[in-house]
C-alpha cells in the first residue's frame, strides 16, 4: 500500500507539473502582442501573452480531474509560481485514497495514513537522493520548483503543438477563448525525457522510439484563456494516443482537466512541523544501487 501511495502522489505531482509545467521558456516573458479582442493564431503569440499575464499574477488556485481505464483522481489546491519562492499545496483523492501534498522550499511532503510511521503524519522527499528513483522524483520536484507557472504548458504547445481552431465561448459564465491544439507526441515525449536523469532516459528513449516508429501520433489539447489572457481551463485527451499505441479496448480512455481560478489571490503554503515529518525510504530494486535517505 505504501508503494501505491507513493506512486499516486508522484502521479499527482507529475500531472500537475505537466498540465501546469511543460517546457521552460527561460528568463522574463516577452511583452505580449497587442491583439485587442481577437484570438491568437500563432503559438508564440499565445505563449507570450499568457506568460506575461501570469508573471504579473504570480498565484492561482486550481482543481484537477483525471480518469481512464477504471481509475480516477481529483484534486484541489493552490500555487505560487513567483521565481525563487515557488510553492504548492494540494488535497487529492486517488481512487478513494485521500492524501495531502505540499511543495515548499524545494521539498515534497506527503500526508497519508498509509505512509504514516512512528506517529509522524508527513513523509518528505527532497531533490538530493542518489538512486535513480529518487533522482527521477527529485527531477520532477526540481521542474515543479522552476516551472509551476501554469502557462508553461504553452511552451510545450509552441515546441510540439499546432493550433487547429480558435473560437469565442463562455466558461463558467465568463467570456473566454477556446484554443484547440494538436500536440506532436514524439516531440512532447522528447521534451519530457530531456528533464529526466540520463540513466532512466537511455532505456525509455529506445522503448519510445520503437513504439512510435512510423506513427504520426498527435494528442488533442484544449486551452481556455479568459478576457485577461489568463488560463482558466486545460483539457488533455490522451485516449487516442493510447489506442494508437496498442492499449487494450476499454483501457485507452484517459482524460485530464485542470481549472484555474483566483489569479493573484494570496497563497500561504507552509512546511509541516519538523516533529511530524519522516524521510522517505525508497524501495530497493534488484540491479539498482542501494537507495539513500532523503534529507
Amino acid at each position: 500500500m505504501r508503494k501505491a501511495t507513493l506512486a499516486g502522489a508522484g502521479l499527482a505531482l507529475i500531472m500537475t507539473v505537466t498540465a501546469c509545467g511543460g517546457g521552460q521558456t527561460g528568463g522574463q516573458a516577452e511583452p505580449a502582442p497587442a491583439n485587442g479582442d481577437r484570438p491568437f493564431n500563432s503559438a508564440p503569440d499565445l505563449v507570450r501573452a499568457a506568460s506575461t499575464k501570469t508573471a504579473e499574477s504570480k498565484t492561482a488556485k486550481f482543481s484537477m480531474e483525471a480518469g481512464g481505464a477504471g481509475q480516477s483522481m481529483t484534486a484541489t489546491g493552490q500555487l505560487r509560481f513567483d521565481p525563487g519562492n515557488v510553492a504548492m499545496s494540494m488535497n487529492m483523492d486517488n481512487n478513494g485514497e485521500k492524501m495531502e501534498i505540499r511543495l515548499v522550499d524545494r521539498a515534497f511532503f506527503i500526508k497519508s495514513p498509509e505512509m504514516s510511521e512512528g506517529g509522524k503524519e508527513w513523509t518528505k522527499l527532497s531533490t538530493d537522493g542518489a538512486d535513480p528513483l529518487s533522482k527521477l522524483l527529485g527531477t520532477v520536484l526540481d521542474q515543479a520548483a522552476k516551472q509551476s507557472d501554469p502557462t508553461k504548458v504553452l511552451d510545450q504547445i509552441d515546441k510540439a503543438g499546432t493550433i487547429t481552431k480558435t473560437e469565442p465561448t463562455q466558461l463558467d459564465g465568463q467570456p473566454a477563448t477556446l484554443y484547440n491544439v494538436d500536440v506532436d507526441v514524439a516531440k512532447a515525449m522528447q521534451l519530457s525525457l530531456e528533464s529526466m536523469p540520463k540513466e532512466l532516459t537511455d532505456a525509455l528513449k529506445g522503448k519510445l522510439e520503437t513504439e512510435l516508429k512510423g506513427k504520426q501520433l498527435t494528442m488533442p489539447m484544449q486551452l481556455w484563456l479568459n478576457a485577461d489572457q489568463l488560463p482558466v481551463q486545460i483539457v488533455v485527451d490522451s485516449g487516442p494516443m493510447a489506442a494508437a499505441m496498442g492499449a487494450p479496448a476499454g483501457q485507452a480512455e484517459a482524460k485530464s482537466t485542470m481549472k484555474y481560478t483566483d489569479w493573484g489571490a494570496p497563497v500561504d503554503v507552509q512546511a509541516p512541523p519538523a516533529d511530524q515529518v519522516q524521510d522517505l525510504k525508497m524501495p530497493e530494486i534488484p540491479g539498482m544501487p542501494p537507495t539513500q535517505p532523503t534529507r
